[in-house]
């Protein structure tokens, strides 16, 4: 009982090592991951800025449609 115990304790010891290990062997993935996801992000926030303007002046001419449909 008390070495399957201390057995089951350094297994699961070396597993929680192991799992450390990976975490930090796999964090700069996760990084570069991370900052590809973000530059996708800026990307499509730069091409919404350069072409909102475009779709902004549809929205306004489908709001004066509308006044002048109330008109």
């Amino acid at each position: 009982m008390i070495k399957t115990v201390r057995a089951g304790g350094v297994l699961a010891f070396l597993v929680l090592i192991l799992a450390v290990v990976l975490f930090i062997a796999a964090l700069p993935i996760i990084l570069a991951v991370a900052i590809i996801i973000i530059a996708i992000g800026g990307i499509a926030f730069l091409m919404s800025s350069l072409f909102g303007k475009k779709q902004k002046r549809k929205k306004e001419n489908v709001i004066d449609v509308k006044y002048r449909i109330k008109d």
